[in-house]
């Protein structure tokens, strides 16, 4: 199973844009970044250890959101 964790969350990378694309307003963009920086870091350095690619999603959105939001 870990070896498909990447593709796992570049699917859901895609499904975020998709949902990106058919709302009006910037409502996912920031969870399609996280998406994507954890599906680099479970390919490279996180591989199989679940509960921190979950936590570098979440930490990665938060982040994007504070920093884009006044």
């Amino acid at each position: 199973m870990e070896q498909y964790m990447p593709y796992l969350w570049l699917l859901v990378a895609v499904a975020l844009t998709i949902v990106e694309i058919t709302t009006a307003q910037l409502v996912s963009i920031w969870f399609v970044l996280a998406a994507v920086v954890t599906a680099v870091c479970s390919a490279t350095f996180l591989k199989g250890i679940y509960i921190w690619q979950f936590v570098v999603f979440v930490f990665v959105s938060a982040l994007c959101i504070a920093l884009t939001k006044p």
